[in-house]
């Protein structure tokens, strides 16, 4: 693939595919891993993904089911099994027992100190806890600089180890009922919206199944699928887990908290 044919095939900044461009030529002319130096959402990470090229692609963000991650491309005769990413979690400790902070607290004091956005992965927020992914040099200046959140004190500590609770998001587990597993039946139900409302939602490219864009109402969703629904939230399309009466399907879903 030329790089005309990859600026072409993501719908992003064009410099910043061609960056991208640049390390996937890197790492075949040198044959070793290379990493894109910033994280990127899912309509550039899932594309790249599924292109035919010459070296093996994978996409890593830290936690499960991550939004945002960075890119790394791999030479065929390297082991790929473990790769040192250059990326770590950051842990902020909200001190104070008055104010509640949220995720766009905490998203507002790092863009504060002058972060890109483009330098850190998701942000998972627990009761007074708020977890980071990040580029290593990053991390180090956030943790040196970041003494408190608005009027709210805070802590700041690089994890060197993560606990596997820690690299999961929270859900809310519902169940649907729908006709058929068509992709505008499942956005109906989530969305509580009328059919035709729905379509409305594909045709805006509202819709990502998988974290591509998907606006054919009438595709079948396969199980477990992703779906984000830009201003609804995004699920976890788990499985079949019986019929109604009726000989509706009754789907469980995970919805993201």
């Amino acid at each position: 693939m030329n790089k005309k044919e990859f600026v072409n095939a993501i719908q992003y900044d064009e410099m910043q595919v061609a960056k991208i461009y640049e390390n996937l030529n890197l790492c075949l002319r040198i044959g070793k891993t290379v990493f894109t130096d910033q994280f990127y959402s899912p309509n550039v990470w899932a594309i790249i993904e599924k292109m035919n090229l010459d070296c093996n692609v994978k996409s890593y963000g830290i936690f499960k089911e991550s939004e945002r991650r960075i890119i790394s491309f791999h030479s065929s005769y390297e082991d790929n099994d473990y790769i040192d990413y250059p990326i770590k979690v950051i842990k902020i400790t909200n001190n104070s027992k008055f104010r509640e902070l949220k995720h766009q607290d905490y998203l507002g004091a790092l863009m504060s100190l002058g972060i890109k956005r483009e330098k850190f992965g998701d942000l998972l927020v627990e009761n007074n806890f708020c977890y980071i992914a990040g580029f290593d040099e990053v991390l180090e200046y956030v943790k040196n600089n970041l003494k408190q959140i608005g009027k709210n004190p805070c802590t700041v500590e690089i994890l060197e180890e993560y606990q596997d609770k820690l690299l999961d998001y929270e859900y809310e587990e519902i169940i649907i009922q729908v006709n058929s597993l068509r992709l505008d039946n499942i956005v109906s139900q989530l969305t509580n919206n009328s059919r035709s409302n729905s379509e409305k939602l594909l045709k805006n490219g509202m819709v990502l199944v998988n974290y591509v864009e998907m606006n054919q109402k009438s595709s079948e969703i396969k199980l477990p699928s992703i779906i984000s629904i830009r201003g609804y939230g995004k699920y976890k399309i788990e499985e079949i887990i019986g019929q109604t009466k009726k000989g509706k399907e009754k789907i469980k879903i995970k919805k993201f908290i």
